[in-house]
């Protein structure tokens, strides 16, 4: 296979899946709905992260949909942006990271 057309074109395409994630559903059968395969990782200060976070407690998904809530703190000599709890060591319970 040559990677360019006759024109000069590039004549190589990328692979399609034969189902793209996107269109699987949970109400199908297609995504297994089972505990601790999920995971939302969100801060508390974001205003589209913040009402996901109560709909998984209100509709009762906490129990398949693990929530791990970061911190916008900034710790003096450590550059990183989220943190997992108040202090640069806490570890994540879910993820079992830290920052």
């Amino acid at each position: 296979m040559t990677a360019t057309s006759d024109n000069g074109a590039c004549a190589w395409q990328p692979s399609q899946k034969s189902t793209p994630t996107f269109d699987l559903k949970f109400s199908t059968g297609e995504l297994p709905v089972e505990p601790n395969r999920y995971s939302l990782v969100w801060g508390k200060f974001c205003p589209w992260a913040t009402p996901v976070a109560i709909l998984i407690d209100l509709l009762g998904l906490d129990e398949v949909i693990a929530k791990s809530p970061v911190y916008a703190l900034r710790h003096d000599g450590v550059n990183d942006d989220w943190f997992f709890g108040p202090s640069a060591d806490d570890v994540d319970p879910i993820l079992k990271t830290k920052s």
